[in-house]
């Protein structure tokens, strides 16, 4: 395999229905058959915000106790796992083929953030970034995240415009504090952060959105900055969802931030690509029953899952990419999905769609609130292909 195939990593998903955290963290841990390699770990389970503090400080005591002093990232999001399991960790690991690349944890301003750094682009990753407290504001709290991920981009070198790939998780998305959405102040917040560097060139990060079961915003990502002419960072857009930085203030919900005149649009884009000569990964964000900026309302589980299916399908699909100037050798491939359903009863008719759809792919579901209240479903991926070539 070519050494700048840009495939930095991959995902697996493990569950477990152990009764406490600890049990249920030692059974994780002990299903990792190679500890080398590990970048990071997102653990998905039903929590409480009394219960949220103390059940992290478990989760990283014995993470460290596992792998040691460069044990991986560690997120830890409140949504219960849907299927048999009651607990899940997906584990994500550097290609085998890239183990010459260059690799570091280090903390800065209190987060733990991971930088490669190869012969063609340097990455930080940054897991689980929290504010100072639950009791606070989502606008306290994602002002206050954003300042931490500022100063650890600009310790590392990087501009705010290589962030790449975001997660955003946002405590009752669509609940209002006062007259103020927690969905619209996290993207107030987020575009004023934005607001800080040039956008035109790449575009915005691909990104989710999603909810949780207990308060407060956590936020994970990945940057990227180029060190080759022989790669690149693309933005892809889909024709069939309006990009959700166009939105009309139409579909944008509560009282706009003081510090802006409007309220902010969602600044990401529908996907986001990092490419070299011989090899592609995209990065497909959070996709739901959205056709132009309209929700798909008053209809089931299954035609929104399938609108959103379709949704994906043409956006990682050869005539989209070759529609925005890149030529794929042979169709993108779903490498991985975590799928968000709202409503856990409707968990067996999205899983037996998806199964259908993408057979085979590993995948996550997970009860969560989409950013819309009509919206049932919501699924975002990786997608990847070994060879492009530029129109």
């Amino acid at each position: 395999m070519p050494r700048n195939r840009m495939k930095e990593y991959y995902c697996e998903y493990y569950f477990t229905s152990e009764d406490t955290i600890t049990d249920r963290i030692k059974s994780l841990l002990s299903k990792i058959k190679e500890r080398k390699n590990i970048l990071r770990l997102v653990f998905f389970g039903e929590t409480t915000n009394e219960k949220y503090e103390a059940e992290l400080t478990v989760i990283l005591e014995l993470v460290r106790v596992h792998f040691g002093a460069n044990y991986p990232l560690v997120s830890y999001i409140a949504q219960p796992v849907l299927g048999a399991a009651e607990f899940s960790m997906e584990v994500h690991y550097m290609d085998e083929t890239l183990r010459t690349l260059e690799s570091q944890f280090k903390t800065w301003e209190g987060v733990r953030y991971l930088v490669l750094r190869s012969e063609l682009h340097k990455t930080v990753m940054i897991g689980g970034v929290r504010g100072g407290t639950l009791a606070a504001s989502v606008r306290d709290q994602s002002d206050e995240i954003f300042r931490k991920i500022g100063a650890v981009l600009k310790q590392e070198g990087f501009e705010i415009n290589h962030i790449t790939r975001q997660w955003n998780y946002i405590g009752e998305i669509t609940e209002f504090e006062g007259e103020v959405q927690n969905y619209q102040a996290f993207n107030d917040s987020r575009s004023l952060f934005y607001d800080q560097t040039n956008w035109e060139m790449t575009g915005y990060p691909a990104a989710t959105g999603i909810g949780m079961s207990c308060a407060g915003v956590i936020v994970d990502l990945i940057a990227t900055r180029l060190l080759s002419d022989s790669a690149e960072v693309k933005a892809i857009d889909n024709p069939l969802q309006i990009a959700a930085h166009s939105y009309s203030q139409e579909v944008l919900f509560g009282k706009e931030d003081e510090r802006l005149n409007h309220r902010s649009t969602p600044k990401f884009e529908r996907a986001k690509t990092i490419c070299s000569d011989d090899g592609y990964t995209c990065f497909i964000s959070g996709t739901a029953a959205i056709r132009g900026e309209a929700s798909l309302e008053n209809t089931n589980i299954r035609r929104q899952t399938l609108l959103t299916i379709e949704n994906i399908n043409y956006l990682i699909s050869h005539d989209n990419h070759r529609k925005q100037g890149i030529e794929l050798q042979k169709e993108a491939g779903i490498a991985c999905v975590r799928v968000y359903v709202k409503n856990p009863e409707d968990y067996e008719h999205v899983r037996k769609e998806v199964s259908h759809h993408w057979k085979q792919i590993p995948a996550l579901y997970v009860n969560a609130d989409v950013c819309r209240d009509e919206l049932l479903v919501e699924i975002e991926g990786v997608a990847s292909v070994l060879y492009r070539r530029r129109i």
